[in-house]
């Protein structure tokens, strides 16, 4: 036998010794019970830097070993010895290196107690020894062994809910009082013209009328545990963040179609004064262009009432409208490729947002004659509602106080029909 033959059999003992020290440590710290899963119970002072100690030393001898056997003259005499330590090897590491300390302690214990049960003291050149009771098949959920660990990403997927828009058309300021009080132009008569020498000026007429918006409550409330406000550290953030949701977009279709009815807003649509166009016979486009003119002219022959700054739209309507093609079959709005759609129309720009009814749209001079006014933004507190203290329970709510103040209802326009 050569030099080299003597080598791999020299470090394929070595590699028996670390492998039975590896199964004893494990049988010293065995409690002789097992879990609700069958699996082995071992004592607290089992200490795992050892058992990593171990897979790094019989990784070491591994290593060396292959490399002897691969330099060997001739091997044939110890192939049956390199495949069943290489089997017990990879047996005993691949468990250190991919599982948590409880599966690593069950499968040493498991091969130990088979060995003594079957009267193996020692593991031999050739030997190999089925683990009993250490059934994978129940365990196995994939052909590749282990069954793979849920991963909690801690990621929450919001509820589809309509984008907020109007705040970005409606300007908002703050107020500090109980109520808004403006002064409305209700009549504007313009009689000024030339006149003949000793001939009387015509007379024009104006007249002012003191309106009143009072602040209103918007707010809503939800009940949680103290468990859950403790245990779950996304809890309160996603509360905060929901019942502010809430509050706004409330706050955003009452602007639209609030009743005015106490407590609620008066929406725009319901605002007495706004102007109305029906589409009727006319296609879209020319019922939207007669609402931009009535904005422009106050509902009647004056100019210079004011100008549309957007159109808000029901995005089924919106929809209908892009989708429109001329008699070629092209579409009007261009190429639906194209990174750059038209999103206006007459030059005026769309909003799209579904707090508007479908058949419906509203166009006016937002930026100029509507405005939120907000005593309080939307405020989220904590409290206890009657019995919530001894029950560990709280309430969480949240409250927003503001008015829309429109101060020219002839500067909006609900068209209707689409």
């Amino acid at each position: 036998m050569s030099e080299t033959t003597l080598n791999v059999a020299e470090l394929g003992k070595k590699l028996a010794v670390k492998t039975e020290e590896t199964l004893a440590y494990y049988k010293d710290h065995d409690t002789g019970t097992k879990d609700e899963n069958g699996l082995p119970i071992f004592k607290a002072s089992i200490d795992t830097d050892k058992i990593k100690a171990f897979e790094s030393e019989l990784s070491d001898l591994r290593t060396q070993y292959d490399g002897a056997r691969k330099a060997a003259d001739n091997y044939g005499a110890l192939s049956a010895y390199h495949s069943s330590m290489t089997q017990e090897v990879s047996r005993l590491a691949t468990p250190f290196k991919e599982a948590q300390p409880s599966q690593v302690k069950l499968l040493g214990d498991a091969f130990a107690e088979t060995m003594q049960a079957k009267g193996l003291k020692r593991f031999g050149v050739g030997q190999s020894v089925d683990v009993d009771g250490y059934d994978t098949k129940t365990l196995m959920t994939t052909s590749a062994g282990f069954p793979p660990f849920s991963q909690r990403t801690g990621d929450v997927v919001p509820y589809a809910n309509r984008r907020i828009v109007l705040t970005d058309i409606i300007p908002g300021s703050t107020t500090d009082q109980n109520a808004i009080k403006y002064i409305e132009e209700t009549t504007f008569t313009n009689a000024a013209a030339s006149r003949a020498e000793g001939s009387a000026l015509a007379e024009s007429a104006l007249a002012y009328t003191e309106r009143t918006v009072p602040i209103e409550d918007v707010g809503t409330w939800i009940p949680v545990t103290d468990r859950q406000l403790e245990d779950v550290g996304e809890v309160a953030a996603l509360l905060n963040n929901n019942l502010d949701l809430m509050v706004r977009l409330n706050v955003e279709y009452q602007a639209l179609n609030g009743d005015g009815n106490t407590p609620n807003l008066v929406g725009i649509l319901n605002k007495s004064g706004v102007l109305t166009q029906a589409k009727g016979a006319d296609d879209v486009f020319t019922a939207i262009m007669k609402a931009f003119t009535k904005v422009s002219t106050g509902g009647s022959s004056a100019s210079g009432s004011a100008e549309a700054s957007a159109i808000a739209l029901n995005p089924t309507d919106w929809q209908n409208i892009i989708i429109v093609k001329d008699a070629e079959g092209r579409f009007i709005y261009g190429d639906p490729a194209s990174p750059n759609v038209n999103r206006t129309i007459w030059g005026v720009n769309v909003v799209q947002t579904s707090a508007i009814g479908a058949g419906t749209a509203l166009v006016g001079d937002f930026a100029l004659y509507s405005r939120f006014a907000y005593r309080q933004g939307v405020k989220v507190e904590v409290g206890w509602i009657n019995d919530d203290f001894t029950k560990g329970q709280k309430a969480v709510r949240a409250v927003t106080r503001v008015a829309l103040v429109i101060r020219r209802p002839a500067a909006f326009c609900k068209i209707t029909g689409l």
